[in-house]
């Protein structure tokens, strides 16, 4: 009687164990690499249906790591800017491998258009906003042609009293003297 008490107890804290071992998230974590090397700065993605997408950058190693995702199948993107972008979906758990990812050099077309459409998505949200009325602040100066020589801008008043004339850091402040 002692040992089918003991067993059902036993019993009953494994079973307890395994159900809370399940509730736990898991950590994931992986390196990115380009040829054998890893990738510092490269930004990698995880997203899931019904889950929040969290982000987090390659360190000098190449390793991303992130903490407590729910175990389950998570799109993992990474990201760097003159390699091709690489997508995949992840299955996390406790014991899953922690993947390795071959980042590929983008092609200089690839990496053009990819530039441009950044550059016309930026112009098209600076030309929604306000643009500042014309002063003659705001007033460009002509194009310089290449034979024309051209001869350095005069220094004004506030740009000579920031110098000692001793070709050092003056401050008048300080009568010439340096600033400890």
């Amino acid at each position: 009687m002692l040992h089918d008490r003991i067993f059902k107890v036993l019993g009953g804290l494994l079973a307890v164990s395994l159900t809370a071992a399940g509730l736990f998230a898991a950590e994931h974590h992986g390196v990115v690499k380009a040829n054998g090397l890893p990738v510092p700065g490269a930004t990698v993605t995880v997203s899931a249906e019904g889950q929040k997408t969290q982000v987090t950058t390659t360190d000098d190693n190449g390793a991303y790591a992130f903490a407590d995702l729910p175990d389950g199948v998570w799109t993992v993107t990474v990201e760097m800017l003159g390699f091709a972008k690489l997508t995949r979906e992840v299955g996390v758990a406790n014991d899953s491998p922690s993947p390795t990812w071959e980042l590929k050099v983008q092609s200089l077309s690839d990496l053009n258009a990819q530039l441009a459409a950044a550059k016309n998505g930026s112009e098209t949200a600076a030309s929604t906003a306000t643009a500042p009325a014309a002063t003659s602040e705001n007033k460009t100066a002509p194009p310089v042609s290449p034979t024309t020589p051209t001869k350095p801008a005069a220094t004004t008043n506030a740009q000579q009293a920031g110098g000692n004339g001793r070709g050092g850091r003056g401050n008048n402040a300080n009568n010439g003297r340096p600033s400890l």
